[in-house]
Formats: structure tokens, C-alpha cells, sequence
């Protein structure tokens, strides 16, 4: 599945000090810290900020990251603080998860003239259903 990042206020801030439009500064990013084997496999860091890889796995400095990609940058305080809250993002195409931007899963039920679907993210395992309350049912027909 395609990586990307998530477009919050962490990303809008980045945007403020390169002189690449987003898509651009996305590319460098991601490409950037594949190279220097940061991201490895990527569906371990969809729905992560870099503080959050960096917090979970340890091994590398936020600074030298920033370096990496920015070496202009990295000593600027704020600009760290906003790649560090970068969100890795899933690339989905109909159902996206809340969670990590991932394809949930679809599935279809009907039991007792009822039809409900769930979704469910096989990344970060965000689960999501119409299911009637069956209790509530049971009252209205008593």
C-alpha cells in the first residue's frame, strides 16, 4: 500500500519554510526517509508522527531526521517540533480508516430481514459497524 502524509496543521507548518508545493514536499519526505531507512516497512507507520516511530522503535534523533531532509533547518526549534508531529498516512481509495487513512475492509450481513455492514482495518484493526441493536429490537417488538 502507498505511504503518505497526512495533511494536518504539522504539515501546513512544514509548508511555511520549503519552497516546494505539498505534493512535492510529501515526495522528498517519504523518499528521504526511505533512503536513510527510517521507514521501513510502511505499514507499521501508517497513523504515526515521527515523534511517535521515534518514541516506539528509539535508535535515531529527531534532529538528525530533520537534517536528513532539511539540513537547513534543523537547527530551527519550531520546524523540528512540527516534523516531529508529521502523520504517516495510508493511501485508501474508497473506505478510509479514521485512524491511519488505510482500505478498510468491507463486509456485508443480513440476518433476520436486517442488512448491516462492517468495516474493518487490517493495519491498525479500527472496526466499524451499522449492526442493529438487537436489544433495542427486542424491545420495540415486545
Amino acid at each position: 500500500m502507498e505511504i503518505t502524509i497526512k495533511d494536518n496543521d504539522a504539515l501546513e507548518g512544514i509548508l511555511l519554510y520549503v519552497p516546494t508545493d505539498k505534493k512535492e514536499t510529501i515526495d522528498l519526505i517519504i523518499s528521504k526517509l526511505t533512503k536513510d531507512e527510517f521507514l521501513h516497512e510502511p505499514t507499521e507507520e501508517y497513523g504515526k508522527t515521527v515523534g511517535m516511530i521515534i518514541e516506539e522503535y528509539g535508535g535515531v534523533v529527531l534532529e538528525h531526521l530533520v537534517n536528513v531532509v532539511f539540513p537547513c533547518l534543523s537547527e530551527n526549534e519550531e520546524f523540528v517540533f512540527l516534523f516531529s508531529n508529521l502523520m504517516f498516512w495510508g493511501v485508501s481509495k474508497e473506505f478510509e480508516c479514521e485512524d491511519c487513512g488505510c482500505e478498510m475492509d468491507l463486509y456485508n450481513f443480513e440476518n433476520h430481514g436486517y442488512e448491516w455492514t462492517d468495516l474493518e482495518c487490517s493495519v491498525c484493526d479500527r472496526k466499524e459497524t451499522n449492526e442493529p441493536d438487537w436489544d433495542n429490537l427486542m424491545l420495540k417488538i415486545n
